[in-house]
């Protein structure tokens, strides 16, 4: 995704863009849980996953759009 390490995603804030992206990207492709989300992406409780996911949904802004499209390119490359 975007080739963040553990310790990278720990000493980013819990609401880092990097993460919201993350969040909202896997929730959209996967049926991981929130928790699991929330855990290896180090956000803290689980709601801020479903916050993650709605931010990107509602109103990004500039950096979380640079990042969706970012994550949404990954997608069409071949594997």
């Amino acid at each position: 995704m975007l080739d963040l390490s553990r310790s990278d995603l720990e000493d980013q804030l819990k609401g880092a863009p990097e993460k919201t992206a993350q969040a909202w990207w896997l929730r959209e492709r996967t049926t991981v849980s929130l928790r699991w989300i929330g855990q290896m992406l180090a956000m803290g409780h689980y709601t801020r996953v479903t916050q993650a996911v709605s931010r990107m949904k509602r109103q990004p802004g500039r950096k979380l759009e640079k990042l969706k499209r970012h994550l949404l390119n990954m997608d069409e490359r071949p594997a």
